[in-house]
């Protein structure tokens, strides 16, 4: 699967939680964000960087709904547009893990992959 958003280069098959990255990823690259929070519970925790960074200091991850919003309005909203490329997938159980690179340029046109 590849769109205009997401180049897949890694297995394809139907599992839940790579439909559900595919799903993040579209709405991620048309700024949907209240259709993006409806894919997690209320419980459900975004590390992203896993460890710490300049959106997480202490590593702790973003917590519940409020957590993962301000995650949004912090370190998506200010992208102007991204471009994921998952090279490898890992699935197994309810959890998938993506190898990829996020290609995201901001309102400036500087372009960043991370």
């Amino acid at each position: 699967m590849s769109s205009q958003f997401v180049t897949w280069n890694a297995i394809e098959d139907d599992h839940p939680g790579r439909a559900l990255a595919k799903k993040s990823y579209g709405l991620v690259a048309t700024g949907n964000k209240e259709e993006w929070l409806k894919l997690f519970t209320d419980d459900a925790v975004v590390m992203d960087p896993v460890g710490p960074s300049f959106f997480d200091p202490e590593g702790k991850g973003h917590h519940g709904k409020e957590g993962i919003a301000n995650f949004w309005d912090t370190a998506i909203a200010m992208v102007k547009k991204f471009h994921f490329t998952v090279n490898d997938s890992f699935a197994n159980g309810n959890n998938c893990a993506n190898v990829a690179t996020f290609t995201t340029t901001l309102e400036d046109g500087t372009t960043i992959d991370t």
